[in-house]
């Protein structure tokens, strides 16, 4: 345990339904709409096999209470080579300014020395002012770019 009273450690399968519900809280907080049908399971096929390529860690409270969850992968760049993709880094409202959040954020760091990668990257809405000043707060540089997505059932338009 740390001196606030919580302790990080990696996900497994027993925290599949907490974590639904820290997740369910970040899409709220984001504005998105809530995980789908079967989202439990698709994490468990990446994250709890013998090679995972996503993983996650918890930041837990006494009583099993889940505070806040990093999901990382690796991935690659052209320019950067090989880094670690932080996918979301949340910390539930309530247990906010305890550490919880530099904790998480150092354990990706931790997790890319690791694996030898000197790059970690990802995103937060532009509207989340909290969450840049954090990240600013810990010495991360802001990179401009515009994010794409499409759906792997849907065709884009020509």
């Amino acid at each position: 345990m740390s001196e606030v009273g919580y302790r990080l450690r990696k996900a497994g399968h027993q925290d599949l339904t907490g974590l639904a519900r820290l997740c369910e809280a970040h899409a709220r907080y984001e504005r998105l709409d809530p995980p789908e049908q079967g989202f439990t399971g698709r994490l468990a096929k990446v994250w709890f096999t013998a090679d995972p390529v996503a993983w996650c860690w918890l930041a837990e409270l006494p009583g099993g209470v889940l505070a806040g969850y990093l999901s990382c992968s690796m991935e690659f760049g052209v320019r950067e080579g090989r880094y670690l993709h932080l996918d979301c880094l949340y910390v539930d409202e309530a247990h906010r300014a305890r550490g919880i959040g530099v904790a998480l954020l150092a354990q990706a760091g931790e997790d890319a020395r690791q694996r030898d990668v000197s790059v970690v990257r990802w995103q937060t809405p532009e509207w989340n002012t909290g969450a840049i000043r954090f990240y600013r707060r810990e010495g991360a540089l802001p990179v401009a770019v515009t994010q794409f997505c499409v759906s792997h059932a849907v065709t884009p338009p020509r």
